[in-house]
């Protein structure tokens, strides 16, 4: 009776993570890529995908080359597939560290309350480019 036991419930966990399946549930795609302002990388942004159907947003962060990749959940990479308004997004670092000028011009222009920008997702993008021209 015991080792029955063991079986059904070895069984039920095997069935549990077959249904979940390993696969990414959301249909988010991986999206990576550089922003540049002037040629130059911006460091330390925070690039914001929203899809214009009104879907969950993905964000990253840019390092110190300017590249980001998208998170879309906690556990999951990406962004949807499809068009995006993409804005960017500033918090202030260890110490009070404060926005270069390049950033607070980028956040006036394209920041929240700015014009975003349209990037369509067609799926994996691992170069994309966000080149920002002043204005």
């Amino acid at each position: 009776m015991r080792n029955a036991r063991i079986v059904l419930s070895l069984w039920i966990a095997a069935s549990f993570v077959t249904l979940s399946g390993c696969g990414n549930k959301s249909g988010a795609v991986p999206v990576e890529g550089t922003v540049t302002w002037n040629g130059q990388p911006v460091v330390g942004i925070i690039v914001e995908f929203t899809p214009t159907q009104g879907n969950r947003p993905s964000q990253g962060v840019t390092d110190e080359k300017g590249h980001f990749r998208l998170n879309y959940t906690i556990n999951e990479v990406g962004a949807e597939v499809g068009p995006h308004d993409v804005t960017f997004g500033w918090v202030e670092g260890k110490e009070g560290e404060k926005a270069s000028d390049a950033v607070k011009e980028i956040l006036k222009l394209h920041g929240a309350k700015g014009k975003p920008i349209q990037v369509e997702v067609t799926g994996k993008m691992d170069d994309l480019e966000i080149a920002l021209p002043k204005t």
